[in-house]
Formats: structure tokens, C-alpha cells, sequence
């Protein structure tokens, strides 16, 4: 996991967790925006990274990683935590840890119910198929993610995770 961070470090933070199969930059926007008066702080999940390989164990993993930042860099304070996704999950997994301070908590698109095992098996089939016809640059998966979740400008930074993942991540 990569933090990167942006703004004013004097400022009151604000950390913003991707969903799975986005890149960080899907918050550029709100980075931009928020940096000026804010402390940006932006997880690149693991699986998700674009300079090289790395594993994703389970959205627990991540959220204790990201919980233990907040308490060691950032004083144990948030002024907002955002997720989208699987990062809305991250997001409410730490909300729950007593000795983090969270002003604001967005969560969107978050699966917060369990799911089933066949479910599960549908989402990771389809999953490992969307990462694997992405590695080899199927001109209707990458017209699908631009119509259905990911704006056209972070599809770059989107084929970049998808080179980089692995299947049991």
C-alpha cells in the first residue's frame, strides 16, 4: 500500500479510499479541491498499485494498515474518510476502531451486508475475467469500464493496476 499525500499538512485531513479495480487518481477532482485548506491523504490499495505487484489479503488487512496510518501519522484524527466501493468497506471497517477521531464518514456504493458463497464465486469469476481480458486490451471490457464505472481519462491508470494484479488478489 502507497499513501500519497497532498495539501496543507496543517491543515485538518481528509482520506479518500478507491473501490476495487479503480485507481487512486479517481479522486483528482476532490483532491484538487480539497487541498488548498486540507490534508489529503489517498491509500493506493494493495493489488491496486501501478509501479509494480503487490497482493491484496482481504479488505480487513487494508483497513487495519490504513487505521494504524491514522493513528501514527495522523495523530488519530480525520476530519472526513470517503470510500467508494470496497473502499467504502475499508471506510466503515475503520470507523469502528475506538482510537480513531472521525469527523465525517462517506460511504459510497459500500457492500455492508454479508454475501452469500455463490455470490461471492459470481463477483470473483467475473472479476478475474475483467483483469484478464484487460491485460490483453479487449476493446469491449475497456468500452464497458468507461460506460459503466470509470471515466475515460483514468483508463490509463486503470490498465496500469490491471497489468499489475494478480488473480488471487
Amino acid at each position: 500500500m502507497i499513501f500519497h499525500t497532498f495539501g496543507n499538512k496543517e491543515g485538518k485531513t481528509v482520506l479518500l479510499i478507491h473501490g476495487v479495480l479503480t485507481p487512486w487518481q479517481i479522486w483528482s477532482d476532490y483532491i484538487d479541491s480539497f487541498k488548498g485548506e486540507f490534508f489529503v491523504v489517498v491509500p493506493e490499495l494493495d493489488a491496486h498499485t501501478q509501479g509494480g505487484p503487490s497482493s491484496f489479503v482481504s479488505a480487513e488487512d487494508e483497513a487495519s494498515r490504513i487505521s494504524s496510518y491514522i493513528r501514527e501519522e495522523l495523530g488519530g484524527k480525520v476530519c472526513l474518510l470517503a470510500g467508494l466501493s470496497m473502499g467504502g468497506y475499508i471506510a466503515a471497517t475503520i470507523a469502528k476502531d475506538k482510537d480513531i477521531s472521525i469527523d465525517n464518514l462517506v460511504l459510497d456504493g459500500a457492500p455492508l451486508l454479508k454475501v452469500n458463497g455463490l455470490l461471492k464465486r459470481v463477483f470473483k469469476k467475473n472479476y478475474i475475467s475483467i483483469i484478464r481480458r484487460s491485460k490483453e486490451r479487449d476493446p469491449k471490457v475497456i468500452e464497458s469500464a468507461k460506460k459503466d464505472f470509470l471515466p475515460e481519462r483514468y483508463i490509463d491508470d486503470y490498465l496500469k493496476i490491471a497489468d499489475n494484479i494478480d488473480e488471487g488478489s
